[in-house]
């Protein structure tokens, strides 16, 4: 639950009260990356896990994956890959990490 959601006051009481099982937060919905990251590390002193929403670009899904590999407690990283049309064309079919777990 989170997509819609706007940074951290739009989270808290979700969070504080237990509210969802799994947060999942769009970036550009909830204030990028180090707001998004606040929320990820208030969700983690609850023990909530973290997902997030992705119907972007394959840069967008390139930034939303090295923010991921950042955060604690993650899980799952939503993308709208293998839908067909034009996406599943500009998509790389492998994606090669580094030993850090960046992108190259």
């Amino acid at each position: 639950m989170g997509e819609n959601l706007e940074r951290r006051e739009g989270f808290k009481d979700f969070i504080v009260n237990q509210g969802c099982d799994i947060l999942h937060p769009d970036l550009r919905n909830s204030g990028g990356f180090l707001e998004t990251r606040r929320i990820a590390d208030l969700a983690h002193i609850y023990g909530l896990p973290m997902a997030n929403h992705n119907t972007g670009s394959q840069v967008y899904t390139y930034a939303a994956a090295q923010w991921a590999a950042s955060i604690r407690d993650y899980i799952a990283l939503e993308t709208i890959t293998g839908e067909g049309g034009w996406m599943d064309q500009c998509w790389c079919s492998t994606v090669r990490t580094s030993r850090m777990g960046s992108f190259r």
